[in-house]
């Protein structure tokens, strides 16, 4: 009796799967990767490592869509991202980090709710910035010169048809990271949220985009005291020669967190042991020239990025300790990264390819500024700091 429910189980989970066209899918990369680093006065840092996600992103879902007649469907995507040498999934507290949407399609185009990459984070279903303008769709590992932005909950997304070659799509998120309980209240100006709109538009070989998002950052803060929001603009494009595909990218970012790989900044960045803390964010712009052609039967992918910023912050904060605790200092840093990258793909059958990459980048600081103590006059201070990136990696993926 036992048996027999539960090959009625399965059947009718069988059946509703045909019903639905449900599929499984997903993708296995891990390889071995040779990093190394060097910063101005410090000693280099070397490591080999073994990695995961290096060319294909190691990630598992299901994915489902069922016609609804009258020319509507509804379709889902779950999807889960994994670092394949331990296991481990790659965001802590969340299933599906990659994508968790349901969509309603229609002749009026397709509104998708849930957790979605943004316009240009390189990730998921509206991928559309940086696999249109980027060679390397959001950069190569560690060498990476522009902006993007993430994966957020509470994303609402609306897809209009594609009319003669024209295409918009426009995202909003309530609240970037449900998790974060302690930052404000979703829909509410004290949460972080997203927005952004993107235009494509195909003809024949030549694919172009042009795109703006922003980020919104929670805050209780008012006035001086409050994050700035950070602005981004995009206009790129590839073309098919057939003999090469040619890919370029210009970007313009005003009050950037991550620039040019810089989202560690402002954490170590320190004058006298204190970390700097920004409220400006970078100012500046970035590009990127990038080609996929086909060689000895594989496809080999080269880009280079440049970046060029400054950050002019009246609102620097240091704690030095009393008396000199709460003091505001302004702050000036002029930021230039340069980073070329290149990676060969084999394809070992239809799902198995082994690849190997190296890349070399460097990001160089100036930084000037005035401390001004309670008590005491006022000082300036400045210098400069070079950080060198290099990358030598290979591995072996698995996508099904």
């Amino acid at each position: 009796m036992k048996k027999s429910l539960i090959f009625l189980a399965l059947g009718s989970v069988f059946a509703t799967a045909q019903a639905a066209d449900i599929s499984v899918f997903g993708a296995v990369d891990t390889g071995l990767m040779f990093s190394h680093s060097k910063v101005s006065g410090e000693s280099a840092d070397n490591t080999l490592s073994m990695e995961s996600s290096m060319n294909e992103t190691s990630s598992f879902g299901i994915a489902g869509s069922e016609d609804l007649g009258n020319g509507m469907k509804v379709a889902f995507h779950l999807e889960n991202e994994f670092a394949s040498d331990s296991g481990k999934m790659a965001t802590e507290n969340k299933l599906f980090d990659r994508e968790a949407r349901i969509t309603l399609e229609g002749g009026f185009g397709a509104l998708s709710l849930g957790r979605m990459g943004a316009l240009s984070g390189a990730t998921g279903t509206y991928d559309i910035v940086y696999l249109v303008g980027d060679s390397f769709d959001g950069g190569d590992n560690n060498i990476f010169g522009l902006t993007g932005a993430g994966v957020y909950d509470n994303m609402i997304t609306y897809q209009t048809p594609e009319f003669a070659g024209f295409q918009v799509t426009g995202q909003y998120s309530f609240k970037n990271d449900t998790a974060e309980d302690f930052k404000g209240i979703e829909g509410k100006a004290s949460a972080d949220r997203y927005a952004g709109i993107a235009a494509t538009y195909t003809i024949g070989n030549l694919q172009t985009v042009i795109a703006y998002d922003q980020m919104m950052w929670g805050s209780k803060e008012t006035g001086a005291n409050r994050e700035k929001d950070q602005h981004n603009v995009y206009l790129g494009g590839n073309y098919d020669f057939g003999l090469l595909k040619l890919f370029a990218m210009g970007q313009y970012v005003k009050g950037a967190r991550d620039f040019a790989g810089t989202e560690d900044f402002f954490g170590s960045l320190e004058e006298d042991g204190v970390a700097l803390q920004s409220r400006e964010g970078f100012d500046g712009w970035g590009l990127h020239l990038g080609t996929i052609m086909p060689v000895a039967g594989g496809d080999w992918t080269v880009a280079v990025y440049y970046a060029d910023g400054e950050l002019d912050d009246g609102h620097g904060e240091y704690d030095f300790g009393a008396p000199y605790q709460g003091n505001l200092s302004r702050v000036n840093v002029d930021l230039k990264f340069y980073g070329i990258t290149t990676r060969y793909v084999y394809p070992l059958s239809e799902q198995a390819s082994l690849y190997v990459g190296a890349g070399y980048g460097e990001r160089k600081y100036d930084v000037s500024g005035t401390d001004t103590p309670k008590d005491g006059a006022a000082e300036n201070f400045s210098g400069s700091t070079k950080e060198k990136i290099g990358q030598v990696y290979a591995g072996l993926s698995y996508v099904f």
